[in-house]
């Protein structure tokens, strides 16, 4: 199984990408969104830690948000799965 997670504390979007191997947390691009009418706005991405620590500096602005992380092959490893954290606000 595999798992993002996101928050946002002191300036930063902040998370982790959880697996059970190791190659499909280390060095994943992660892009945090903002919920919006019609498409949803990306914020940025950023690539996690090779702990699958990911962190994105960005101000505060009120609403939901969520993170994403796309599917990626590790030939002769692992098949991760595209993943997204569930939705969370800042008011």
């Amino acid at each position: 199984p595999e798992e993002v997670t996101a928050s946002y504390r002191r300036g930063r979007f902040r998370g982790f990408v959880r697996s059970s191997v190791a190659a499909c947390a280390a060095a994943r691009p992660v892009t945090v969104w903002k919920v919006r009418p019609g498409p949803d706005r990306a914020l940025g991405t950023r690539s996690t830690r090779s702990d699958g620590f990911y962190r994105l500096l960005r101000a505060r602005h009120p609403g939901r948000y969520y993170a994403t992380v796309p599917t990626l092959l590790v030939p002769g490893v692992a098949d991760c799965p595209s993943v997204s954290s569930p939705r969370f606000r800042i008011r």
